[in-house]
Parts: structure tokens; C-alpha cells; sequence
């Protein structure tokens, strides 16, 4: 039996949170020594195919995932905790002030991201999401492979994970809301009842302002507690 209850879906990087925590994750790993430069230059580049919508999922996962297959655990947690004490700097307040709406209107609320669970499931834990879906590392024998388990939560693969969630809790997409920064999530967004286009790059505010979607706009460096606009766009 399927239930009458409304979904609030929120990306991660650059929506709830300011900047992407994949890259930030890199760059952090080679401040601390753990990883060189080639590594760092190969997360950027990585990051720069993911705004082009042109990323090879499975290379970034070899990429990103390595440091876990070459540390141990206990290094590797340490370290994310270390890294972990720098979010609060990052959320997004009026973004919070949103899921917090949704919450007292008693919707359910699910945080979607295509970064890895590594490190974003305690991201969503502090941020009170309770359902989290995360591209997840295979995990084996102890220890971290290196290599992707299950579906990446990557553009259609978002909704592969969505589809087996819904189903799982037994909900629809009826009355449903989701947020995103990124053209890559349009498949996504396109679902719902009520996208909303966060800061969003250039090919989804264009596809926004087309389909008079709600647009979230931060003014130009006033970092993640700067003031927010949200209104529908028009075309």
C-alpha cells in the first residue's frame, strides 16, 4: 500500500551545503599529506567533467575511493573526522530553514547525493536526515575495495535509487518537492511536483526560467549564511 505523504528530496554539494564535498575531501587529503598532487589534479578535473555533465562514474570511483584502500580504517576515520569539523562552516542557513519547513509540515525528507557515503552519511546525519541515499563504496573482509557497491546515485542512477526507496517505504512522488544546483539532476528534478532550481548553473536555470520552476538565488560571495531569494522564475 503506497502512502499519502509528501517527499522533500535535497541534493548535498552546493545546495544544502556550500561547495563540493568530493573535491573538498581531495583537497583536504592532500593539505594533510595523504595524497599527492596528480591525486588532487585528477578530483578537479573530475569535478570539472561533473559540471560538463561528462563524467566517467566508474574512473571517479577508482579515484576517489582509493585513499580508503590504501589507508587503514582507523587512519582513514580519523581523518574524516578532521575534515567532518569543518562542515558547520559550510551549511547553508536559509537552506536548513527550508528542510525545517518541510519537517513541520510533517513531509519526509531525504537527502540524495551523488558524493560518497564515506564521508556524507555522517554529513547527513548532522544535517538530521534520517533517509539518505549516497553513492556507496563496496566494503569487504574489513576494509574499504576501492570499487563502487550498487548503483552510483549519478544522474539516472539517482532515480534507480529513488524508485527502490520509494518503493521500500512504500511512497510516491505525489505532492513532491526536490533541490538541486545542477543541470546533471534534471532527471531528477523533472520528477516531481515541485522542483527547485538552488543557485543553479547555467543550463538549469535556463531550463528553469523555461518551465517557470522556483528558483533559490544566494547573492555573489556572501557565503553559505549570505541572504536568499526565492521566487518562480518566468522565461
Amino acid at each position: 500500500m503506497t502512502h499519502r505523504r509528501t517527499i522533500a528530496i535535497f541534493d548535498l554539494d552546493n545546495t544544502l551545503l556550500e561547495g563540493d564535498t568530493d573535491t573538498l575531501w581531495g583537497e583536504f587529503l592532500y593539505q594533510k599529506g595523504v595524497m599527492d598532487l596528480a591525486f588532487v589534479r585528477q578530483v578537479r578535473k573530475f569535478f570539472r567533467d561533473h559540471q560538463n555533465a561528462d563524467m566517467d562514474i566508474q574512473a571517479y570511483a577508482e579515484c576517489l575511493l582509493s585513499p580508503l584502500k590504501i589507508y587503514p580504517l582507523r587512519e582513514m576515520e580519523a581523518l574524516r573526522e578532521e575534515f567532518l569539523s569543518q562542515t558547520p562552516g559550510r551549511i547553508r542557513p536559509a537552506m536548513m530553514a527550508r528542510v525545517n519547513w518541510h519537517r513541520t509540515k510533517k513531509h519526509a525528507l531525504l537527502m540524495i547525493t551523488n558524493s560518497h557515503g564515506f564521508i556524507t552519511e555522517p554529513i547527513g546525519q548532522m544535517l538530521g536526515f534520517s533517509s539518505r541515499i549516497c553513492t556507496q563504496a563496496e566494503f569487504k573482509d574489513g576494509g574499504y575495495t576501492g570499487r563502487l557497491s550498487g548503483i552510483p546515485a549519478y544522474r539516472d542512477g539517482k532515480i534507480l535509487r529513488l524508485s527502490a526507496w520509494l518503493k521500500e517505504h512504500h511512497l510516491s512522488l505525489e505532492h513532491s518537492w526536490a533541490y538541486s544546483d545542477s543541470f546533471t539532476d534534471l532527471p531528477l528534478l523533472s520528477l516531481v511536483e515541485n522542483p527547485v532550481a538552488v543557485t543553479p548553473d547555467d543550463q538549469l536555470r535556463s531550463h528553469a526560467r523555461a518551465h517557470n520552476w522556483r528558483l533559490m538565488e544566494f547573492d555573489p560571495g556572501s557565503g553559505p549564511a549570505g541572504p536568499m531569494r526565492m521566487w518562480i522564475a518566468s522565461a
